[in-house]
């Protein structure tokens, strides 16, 4: 897994690598130069200049070392001051000293830029937490108006490092050399899109720099995928791997109960259960005939659902369910009955925002699983707002709730109790099409079924979504990306996730 941190975070790692690991901050300064040189030499020659935009804090210090470092690697390098060196930090006019012996070239002169191939931004770096001044904003647009190749240290300036959003101007990167680990800037939109392709480079800051501290936000791997995903016994049968009751599709909205039941299937899923209106019997009956249907007209026997509900070893409601009364009924049962985990997607989350006191009622564990309209809805606060403190204001509607929470975006945000916070960000925008959310809340269900843990199976399952888009997105194209597309390319992801073992 990768760790993800706040800015608060990696200035207390920084801090705690130099008063309790007892490195020194210019040589965590050197090492973090001496990366970014690195990344600069391993894809460009010496026939480049290189233009470092030096800000006044340490970021700027950064900068003043990659280019000390080119500069004796033979590089034409030149450094660019928007702002007098005394009013910086202690450590980058350290470094300006020692450029200065080396005699490289220094200008506060912008037009010098001009001449420059690629640009390194040391201007903000993970320490702005303000809005930039028309100054800075001048300043950026001006580097951004140049349309050179830059290169950001540490995260492209003008980005709020815990939340990705923009200060107010930022600075459009090729290549982002972080240090020690991802920031949560880098994975949150607009943050993500500034940043492009980003690399981690170790400068000497590790988990030993933690102290007592533990970082609890984390992005999985391939490898953590496979390690979690529970294997298949050679003695065994459908009862071994689950029953899954997918309670979907009012008249007219069989296509959402179909992906969410086969999903499941897909995922590996002993046996899955329809509860639909009657309208759709012989469409899910004709594209799924592995499944069990049961259907419902103009009222309810609460008595036939209970038995539904105790039939299953996991609940998933809401896909293509409608807002309306039947529907609400179904979902109080749900929420009151179940002892088993419970996934609420789509409709049911709708009817969760007209009345969210309803999650108090549950007695077994829940995953929801919003896109950003319906986590508005829900929290009753604009999509603007919530993307100002998305991860602080989801982990606390999970507390608050206690509901593992899956909120569906190019990169999702999936939050549990009291536990770690994960953000996915693989997938393709190919996978913005009907029915998507469907497939997703089924996978979630399936792995559920066949083991996993409920906070297991929240924040696997977006990977293994994503990874499906990204596959079929590769065979049909971004436009022509259906959901009947990636549900299709599921069994391939498992083959490739479980290729060692005997599933495949």
């Amino acid at each position: 897994m990768k760790t993800i941190v706040t800015g608060k975070e990696m200035k207390q790692m920084d801090e705690n690598t130099n008063k309790i690991l007892g490195v020194p901050s210019m040589v965590l300064m050197e090492r973090a130069g001496e990366a970014v040189a690195d990344e600069v030499s391993s894809r460009f020659d010496l026939s480049k200049k290189i233009g470092c935009i030096c800000g006044k804090g340490n970021n700027g210090g950064d900068a003043i070392a990659a280019g000390r470092i080119l500069f004796e690697r033979g590089y034409d390098v030149l450094l660019f001051f928007p702002r007098e060196i005394h009013v910086a930090s202690d450590q980058s006019r350290q470094q300006f000293e020692i450029a200065t012996h080396y005699q490289i070239h220094c200008t506060t002169d912008m037009n010098e830029l001009s001449d420059c191939d690629i640009l390194l931004d040391g201007l903000f770096g993970i320490g702005l937490n303000r809005a930039l001044s028309e100054e800075d904003i001048l300043l950026i647009q001006s580097m951004n108006q140049l349309q050179k190749y830059v290169i950001a240290i540490d995260i492209p300036s003008g980005i709020c490092v815990d939340n990705g959003a923009s200060m107010g101007e930022v600075v459009s990167a090729e290549l982002t050399v972080s240090f020690a680990f991802l920031k949560v800037g880098h994975l949150l939109y607009p943050g993500k899109s500034y940043s492009k392709d980003v690399i981690v480079r170790d400068i000497g800051i590790t988990n030993h720099s933690l102290g007592d501290k533990t970082i609890h936000s984390m992005q999985l791997q391939k490898e953590d995928v496979a390690a979690l995903m529970p294997a298949r016994q050679d003695h065994s049968h459908k009862g071994n791997y689950g029953k899954v009751l997918v309670i979907a599709g009012s008249k007219g909205m069989a296509g959402a109960a179909y992906f969410s039941a086969k999903s499941a299937y897909l995922m590996g899923a002993g046996l899955v259960q329809i509860v639909s209106c009657e309208e759709n019997r012989y469409i899910l009956q004709t594209l799924l005939p592995e499944a069990i249907f049961f259907g419902y007209e103009s009222h309810l026997d609460e008595n036939e659902i209970l038995e539904k509900i105790k039939w299953a070893d996991v609940i998933l409601i809401g896909p293509g369910l409608s807002v309306q009364p039947l529907s609400k009924q179904l979902l109080e049962l749900c929420l009151s009955a179940s002892e088993v985990p419970l996934i609420c997607d789509a409709d049911a989350i709708n009817m969760l925002a007209d009345d969210i006191l309803l999650l108090k009622r549950a007695h077994t564990e829940i995953i929801l699983t919003p896109h950003m309209g319906e986590m508005s809805k829900l929290l009753k606060m604009s999509i603007a707002r919530i993307l100002e403190n998305e991860k602080e204001i989801c982990e606390e509607f999970s507390r608050n709730y206690q509901v593992d929470c899956v909120l569906k975006d190019a990169t999702t945000l999936i939050t549990i109790p009291y536990k770690t916070t994960y953000f996915n960000t693989n997938g393709h925008n190919g996978m913005a099409s009907a029915g998507s959310g469907d497939i997703l809340a089924g996978m979630i269900a399936g792995l559920i079924a066949i083991g996993m843990s409920c906070d297991d199976a929240a924040a696997v399952g977006p990977f293994l979504h994503g990874a499906s888009g990204s596959y079929a997105v590769n065979v049909t194209g971004a436009n022509s990306c259906m959901a009947s597309d990636i549900m299709s390319q599921i069994p391939s992801v498992l083959c490739d996730i479980m290729k060692d073992s005997t599933s495949c």
